[in-house]
């Protein structure tokens, strides 16, 4: 009796399934009742840790050689790259700054671009794994003119403006804009 009391113990134990990690639970493919076995591929759940979350985006690489034209090591130079915001998909900024931590020694060739990684507090639990979002970098540009993008018009992909001369008349005129350049995606 004593015996078949800690098999049936032991096997009851296998009934509860934990994590050893915390974190949030993805999805269920299986019900509650559905039979599982060590034979299963797929696995019963995923358990994300987002305590800190890692959002991996791309730059060009003439934007990566003006962020580190001055010289020194990569860790150096990841030392010195500024905070990163993060705007999420709704359009709001995310509170939290996020530091550059890593970057691709490789240019992709067909991309003209390189892979780096930002990482994020997560403190309050709002970012998830999987979600979008747009990295924005500080960005100092010097002896310009700022000219809000609804003040100019595209035509076959160019940007003009209208320019006010002395004698109050207007003319249109072409201008090379680099606030495309500025934008990056994950």
């Amino acid at each position: 009796m004593g015996s078949e009391m800690c098999i049936r113990d032991r096997n009851l134990g296998f009934c509860t399934v934990t994590s050893p990690s915390d974190g949030v639970v993805g999805t269920f493919p299986y019900r509650i009742g559905s039979l599982v076995s060590p034979s299963v591929t797929q696995p019963l759940t995923t358990v994300s840790e987002i305590g800190k979350m890692y959002v991996y985006f791309s730059m060009t690489e003439k934007q990566l050689l003006g962020l580190t034209r001055a010289g020194g090591t990569l860790k150096e130079q990841l030392e010195k790259m500024p905070a990163v915001k993060l705007e999420l998909a709704d359009g709001t900024m995310y509170t939290e700054e996020g530091k550059i931590d890593a970057v691709s020694g490789v240019i992709d060739q067909t991309t003209g671009s390189v892979s780096m990684r930002a990482v994020f507090p997560n403190k309050q639990l709002v970012l998830r794994s999987g979600g979008m979002a747009n990295v924005i970098f500080p960005y100092t540009m010097e002896d310009i003119i700022l000219i809000p993008q609804s003040a100019t018009q595209e035509i076959q992909d160019k940007k003009f403006v209208y320019v006010l001369q002395s004698d109050n008349t207007l003319t249109v005129s072409y201008t090379h804009l680099r606030a495309h350049e500025t934008s990056l995606h994950l």
